[in-house]
């Protein structure tokens, strides 16, 4: 779904305990279509956030890699939503939801055809295309608990050759996030870190400064902030910035040590959450919730 622009290298993110807070809305509430949208925008910003602190992980404390580093990042982020459900005792599966979104929002790209425009270009970009990332994202929900997620290959339309590799495939990624929670520099050290900070850049327009106030409400730049400060020992300062860019982007900017989420980005989850399919999911989600 994000254009990396001047991302740095690839990908892996630790753990640590969000509050359930900053998940979408409890399946019991029935949120409104509106709601919805706003819940798909929010679950999105997450992900695509996690996907750049992964690229920052990386470059910062040097971390092996093998594979593709967007693949690679889509996967450790999506790990660490996964987790959260575990940590926190979410029975709701929020941050799951939040994963669903993510995929969804790249099946709706794949859906519209934009990569098929772009020709061969698509295939020789580093992002695998959103039809695969898509896939990917709902393989490792459904791995993560095969017999809680027993229903969602069906729900999904997953064809069954791919769901039986699914459990495998979250074991390689789980290993991968463990690998990275045992190696890399942690708060439980002694040694300072850099300072983690947020900022907002002046709107373009007048859609973006509604964007840049509901960015604001939501808390979410200065959660992700948290949830970094809280689990790693950065080298040297680091800033969570929104601003206006040229196209609908996030990345991370290593020669200015910032995590740029674009006003742009947000915009395009918005009118991606039209088209969403997730809602669609709630019932299973809610049938596993009592069963739970």
């Amino acid at each position: 779904m994000v254009g990396c622009g001047r991302c740095a290298r690839v990908a892996a993110v630790v753990v640590g305990c969000w509050s359930v807070g900053w998940a979408p809305a409890a399946l019991s509430a029935r949120p409104t279509i509106e709601a919805e949208r706003v819940d798909f925008v929010v679950g999105n910003a997450y992900f695509v956030l996690l996907h750049e602190i992964a690229h920052m992980v990386i470059n910062e404390f040097d971390l092996p890699v093998l594979g593709n580093e967007e693949e690679a990042a889509d996967t450790l982020a999506a790990t660490t939503l996964v987790r959260l459900d575990a940590l926190t005792g979410d029975r709701e599966f929020r941050f799951t939801r939040m994963l669903l979104m993510a995929a969804d929002a790249n099946r709706i790209l794949w859906n519209r055809g934009i990569e098929m425009q772009a020709g061969d270009r698509a295939y020789w970009a580093n992002h695998p295309l959103s039809a695969q990332r898509a896939t990917r994202i709902a393989c490792l929900v459904y791995g993560s608990d095969i017999e809680t997620f027993v229903g969602l290959p069906e729900a999904l339309d997953m064809p069954f050759f791919r769901a039986g590799w699914c459990e495998e495939e979250y074991a390689l990624a789980e290993r991968a996030r463990v690998w990275v929670r045992e190696n890399v520099d942690h708060p439980r050290l002694l040694r300072k870190g850099g300072d983690i900070g947020v900022a907002y850049d002046e709107p373009s327009d007048d859609d973006q400064a509604f964007i840049k106030t509901r960015l604001e409400a939501e808390g979410i730049l200065e959660n992700t902030a948290q949830y970094v400060a809280d689990n790693f020992r950065m080298p040297g300062d680091v800033t969570f910035m929104a601003m206006s860019c040229d196209s609908p982007n996030a990345y991370w900017d290593g020669e200015e040590r910032r995590v740029i989420l674009c006003y742009e980005i947000l915009a395009a989850f918005y009118d991606l959450g039209a088209e969403q399919k997730v809602q669609a999911l709630e019932e299973k989600l809610r049938t596993i919730a009592a069963g739970a």
